[in-house]
């Protein structure tokens, strides 16, 4: 009875300890990613909050140059040749910064001012 008991708890022993190698690494990546682990709700949070405080600093930015160059292109009758121009003439208070991880870009033929994101 013992020799039968000691065999069984051995079988179940290497049944539930094998690995096969197989494991789920998918069901493993989504449990860390954002709104899948209650644990990390905090964390995501505060992500999501930095994003967003970005993102709407960079499309404010955006809107407000845009709107000084429609009141010089009104006002002068021609583009831009510079954000600089539009400081010097009073349109604009100061070249914003562009928040980390972006960049600003100003085409003066165009007279497009856009925020993209900054490439390393």
């Amino acid at each position: 009875m013992k020799t039968l008991f000691a065999l069984l708890l051995t079988v179940g022993i290497l049944a539930t300890g094998c690995d096969s190698g197989t494991s789920d690494k998918a069901a493993d990546k989504k449990k860390n990613e954002p709104g899948q682990n209650p644990l990390n709700a905090p964390t995501d949070y505060l992500g999501a909050l930095a994003k967003g405080k970005k993102s709407s600093e960079s499309k404010l930015d955006v809107a407000n140059v845009n709107s000084a160059i429609t009141q010089f292109q009104a006002g002068e009758g021609r583009n831009p040749k510079s954000l600089k121009e539009l400081i010097d003439e009073g349109y604009l208070k100061a070249i914003p910064v562009a928040p980390r991880g972006m960049k600003y870009n100003f085409n003066p033929q165009t007279a497009k001012f856009e925020a993209v994101a900054a490439t390393p």
